[in-house]
């Protein structure tokens, strides 16, 4: 269960670049693992902001999104009127249903639970033989991280920021600790990418006007340095 500042979403956390780049990144890799995402069901744990959410919508040929949180899910509907997402008010560890998925996300969850590996344990159960689970943690050992450290504006990589705490961040991941979580909740990692490789903070990356194609450069090298990357991607499937 989830603590969480439900209007830092709707209002916006002031992550606009990272949020967009990260989304269309996350999608791009969905779509490079599943074999046809078009004729796909996915479930969807969160709604956050709704970048997501919004952007996967019409790729699959369903979606189930599930959120306890009622604010973020009547903020989503009422910005997406013709959406035609199947919603689930629920936690994630009260969710149940007899149908199993081909493609499960879990985009940026991991960080705010309780109980990660419980959660994967649990997710997996409601994953295809073949299906893919996919998850997005932050991650703290990422470049801009390291260099706030190291220039003495962090006392450490695994610090909350306000923006952390506010959104209900209860850990940070790097690539190690993922991979236990993942291993030890009953997955097999078969890929661990990066998401947006950067090297200095969001508002200095904003006063540089960088281009798009940039900026979407930076994202694409990231898939090759997962442990230097602002957020780690990990594609798991089921054991055995």
């Amino acid at each position: 269960m989830i603590n969480q500042d439900s209007n830092t979403y709707v209002n916006g956390i002031g992550y606009d670049i990272d949020i967009d780049l990260t989304a269309k990144l996350q999608l791009e890799r969905i779509e490079f693992y599943t074999e046809n995402l078009a004729n796909s069901s996915v479930l969807e744990l969160g709604v956050g902001d709704g970048v997501m959410l919004s952007k996967l919508e019409g790729y699959c040929s369903r979606l189930l999104a599930i959120d306890a949180d009622e604010t973020l899910l009547s903020n989503y509907c009422s910005k997406n009127p013709e959406s035609k997402i199947d919603f689930k008010s629920c936690y994630f560890e009260n969710f149940d249903t007899d149908e199993c998925f081909d493609v499960i996300h879990m985009g940026f969850i991991l960080e705010h639970v309780e109980n990660p590996r419980i959660l994967i344990t649990k997710f997996l159960k409601y994953l295809k033989p073949s299906g893919k689970l996919f998850i997005s943690v932050p991650n703290a050992e990422s470049l801009h991280r390291r260099i706030g450290f190291y220039a003495g504006l962090l006392e450490s990589v695994y610090k909350f920021s306000e923006t952390d705490i506010k959104v209900g961040h209860v850990r940070y991941y790097d690539k190690k600790t993922l991979i236990q979580d993942i291993e030890n909740g009953g997955g097999k990692v078969i890929a661990l990418e990066g998401l947006f490789l950067k090297a200095i903070t969001t508002s200095q990356i904003e006063k540089l006007n960088l281009s798009r194609d940039v900026l979407m450069a930076f994202s694409k090298v990231g898939l090759e340095y997962p442990e230097l990357s602002n957020s780690l991607f990990a594609v798991v499937q089921k054991k055995g």
